[in-house]
C-alpha cells in the first residue's frame, strides 16, 4: 500500500492514489507526494508514522462543536486592480509572526476580492469595531461584480492603493508573499507582510460571536422597557425594519446601533397609555424564534409533500396525489402567516436586500461546505446536486441584487421574460444560450415565467 503525504498540513493518506482533498486542510490532490517508505525506520516506535485513521461522518459531527469555540473575528479586507478597487467581509485573518509582521488572511477563490489580490499583490485588513454593523451589511452581502461597494463609503487609498475604510478601528496593508501563501482548495491562504497599518480607536474589536448574537437576537439588544407609573405615560418603542432592535424613547435614534440603519429605516411599534406589548405582536426572541423554527418546517412540509404528489401521481394514485397538494398547500398557508407575525414580510427593497443575503450566504459558505463533505465522503450524486445549486444560487445573488438596485432607484427590474433551467435551476433572459451555462441541458426545455 502507497503512503501519501499531505505537503500542506502533513496529512498521510493511505491508497494507490491521493484523496481529491485532504480531509484535514483541504488542500486539493497535487499537493500530496508519495512517502518514500525505504526511508522511514518503522520498525523504531518513536520513528512510526502514527496509524491516523481518516474521520467518519459520525466523527466529523462530534468534533464540529469543538471548531465552532475558536474566537475570531470580523474585517473588512480590500485590494485593487487596474485601477479598481474592491472589498469583502472576511472572518479569516490572524497575525502569524511578529518578526518580520505578517498576517495571513482566507479568501474564498470565487470573490473579486481573490482576483484583486493575485493580480496586485497587496491587500488591506480594516478590523471592525461592535458599531460598524454597516460595514458587515454593505461589503458582505453583495458581490463587486454588480455593485460598487465603495459608493458611499468613506476611505482612503494606503500606500499600496488598498482601500482603508473610514469606519474602523485599527487597519494594516500588507504585500503579499507568494512563496508561502497557500492554495486550501476552495480559498486561498494568503500570506502578507505588513507594510503599514495604524489604530483609529480604542472601541472593542467585533467578534463573530458578537456579530452573531446581534443579528440574530437584534431585539434583546435593545434597552428593557421601564415600569409605567400609575398615570404616567410609557415612552414609544420604535423597530428597526432591518434587524429588530427595539430602541425606547420619543424619536428613533439617527443610526441603529445593531446594524447601521438610519432613523428611516425605523417604524412606530408601541405610541399609547400602557406598555403592556399589543397582542399578536413579537416582543421575545424565544416567540419569534419558534415562529421562525415553524416557517421553516411548514416550507419544508410544503416542498416535500409536492414531490410526494408527483410521486404517487406516477405510480397512479391520482387521488393521493390530490391529497398531497391539497395539505402542502395548507402548509404554505401556515408559512407564510408564520413569516408575516414574526415581521420578516417588509417593502420590496428590504425583501430584495434579504434575499441577496441569503443567496450570499448559501453559495459563499453553506454549499462550499457541504460540496467539501460530499466529495470527502464520496458521494457523487449529492457533489453533483450541491455544486448545481451553489453555482445557481450565485446566478439568483446576482438578479437580486439588480433587481434591489433598480428598486432603490424607483425602477422594476428589466427582465420581462425570465426561463428557468429545470435540471440545475439557473435563471436568465433573453437572448437565451443554446445549453445551460451550468448543466447544459437544452434551452428547449427551459421554463418560461
Amino acid at each position: 500500500m502507497k503512503i501519501w503525504r499531505c505537503t500542506v498540513c502533513g496529512w498521510l493518506h493511505e491508497g494507490e492514489n491521493p484523496p481529491e482533498h485532504c480531509p484535514r486542510c483541504g488542500a486539493p490532490a497535487e499537493k500530496f507526494e508519495l512517502v518514500d517508505l525505504s526511508l522511514l525506520e518503522l520498525e523504531e516506535e518513536d520513528t512510526a508514522v502514527p496509524a491516523i485513521k481518516e474521520l467518519t461522518p459520525e466523527d466529523k459531527k462530534r468534533i464540529e462543536p469543538a471548531l465552532f469555540r475558536i474566537s475570531y473575528g470580523l474585517f473588512v479586507v480590500g485590494s485593487l486592480s487596474g485601477g479598481r478597487i474592491n472589498a469583502q467581509v472576511c472572518n479569516t485573518v490572524f497575525q502569524i509572526t511578529s518578526a518580520p509582521m505578517r498576517v495571513v488572511i482566507g479568501v474564498n477563490k470565487s470573490n473579486l476580492t481573490h482576483e484583486y489580490i493575485k493580480d496586485s499583490g497587496f491587500f488591506s485588513v480594516c478590523v471592525l469595531g461592535r458599531e460598524h454593523m454597516d460595514m458587515v451589511r454593505n461589503f458582505g452581502f453583495r458581490s463587486g461584480r454588480e455593485a460598487d461597494k465603495f459608493q458611499g463609503i468613506d476611505y482612503t487609498a494606503g500606500v499600496s492603493g488598498a482601500p482603508i475604510i473610514d469606519k474602523c478601528i485599527s487597519y494594516m496593508e500588507c504585500r503579499v508573499d507568494p512563496q508561502l501563501s497557500v492554495d486550501v482548495g476552495t480559498h486561498t491562504m494568503f500570506m502578507g507582510e505588513v507594510v503599514e497599518g495604524g489604530v483609529k480607536s480604542s472601541e472593542e474589536p467585533m467578534t463573530y460571536a458578537f456579530y452573531r448574537q446581534a443579528k440574530n437576537s437584534a431585539v434583546k439588544t435593545g434597552p428593557a422597557p421601564a415600569p409605567v407609573e400609575a398615570g404616567k405615560t410609557a415612552a414609544r418603542q420604535w423597530r428597526c425594519k432591518v434587524c429588530g432592535y427595539i430602541h425606547q424613547g420619543e424619536e428613533p435614534p439617527e443610526v441603529c446601533p445593531v446594524c447601521g440603519a438610519p432613523k428611516e429605516e425605523f417604524e412606530l411599534v408601541e405610541d399609547g397609555n400602557t406598555a403592556e406589548q399589543p397582542k399578536g405582536s413579537v416582543n421575545t426572541m424565544k416567540t419569534n424564534d419558534n415562529l421562525m423554527s415553524a416557517f421553516a418546517g411548514e416550507s419544508q412540509a410544503n416542498r416535500k409533500y409536492l414531490a410526494f404528489a408527483n410521486k404517487a401521481e406516477k405510480e397512479g394514485y391520482a387521488n393521493v396525489a390530490k391529497l398531497f397538494r391539497a395539505i402542502a398547500e395548507a402548509e404554505t398557508i401556515h408559512a407564510l402567516k408564520h413569516l408575516e407575525v414574526a415581521g420578516k414580510i417588509g417593502g420590496t427593497a428590504e425583501n430584495l436586500t434579504s434575499a441577496v443575503e441569503g443567496e450570499h450566504y448559501e453559495f459563499e459558505k453553506m454549499y462550499p461546505e457541504f460540496l467539501n463533505a460530499a466529495e470527502e465522503e464520496g458521494n457523487s450524486n449529492a457533489v453533483r446536486t450541491f455544486k448545481y445549486a451553489m453555482e445557481a444560487e450565485k446566478v439568483h445573488g446576482g438578479l437580486y441584487n439588480k433587481a434591489k438596485l433598480l428598486v432603490e432607484g424607483g425602477k422594476d427590474f428589466d427582465m420581462a421574460d425570465m426561463y428557468l433551467c429545470p435540471v440545475c435551476g439557473w435563471i436568465g433572459g433573453d437572448p437565451l444560450p443554446d445549453h445551460c451555462p451550468i448543466c447544459n441541458a437544452l434551452a428547449k426545455n427551459f421554463k418560461k415565467f
